[in-house]
């Protein structure tokens, strides 16, 4: 994907989910944001770059299995919350 777009379905209010390959919710993921309206799921290693400029926002999502910090996925690690409650408690869309 270009920067160019990114930047345009951001500007456009368009929420935007980087999903990483390695993120082992990923299936689930894209079944329940898929069908969202204003909502676009991307793969994109490259763009991840981006997420710094425009982490301020909750428009654009990165779903990873990062463990350097603590975060939502410890719970469904955990137990206690599932995967797709933690999914959902991440985006809200009219």
């Amino acid at each position: 994907m270009e920067i160019e777009l990114l930047e345009e379905m951001l500007q456009k209010g368009y929420i935007v989910v980087n999903i990483a390959e390695s993120f082992p919710w990923k299936d689930l993921a894209i079944s329940l944001y898929g069908n969202r309206d204003r909502v676009r799921i991307i793969s994109d290693s490259e763009l991840l770059k981006l997420y710094w400029t425009y982490e301020f926002s909750d428009r654009f999502i990165v779903l990873d299995d990062n463990n350097r910090y603590g975060s939502v996925w410890n719970y469904v690690r955990e137990g206690i919350l599932s995967a797709e409650e933690a999914l959902e408690s991440l985006i809200v869309t009219g």
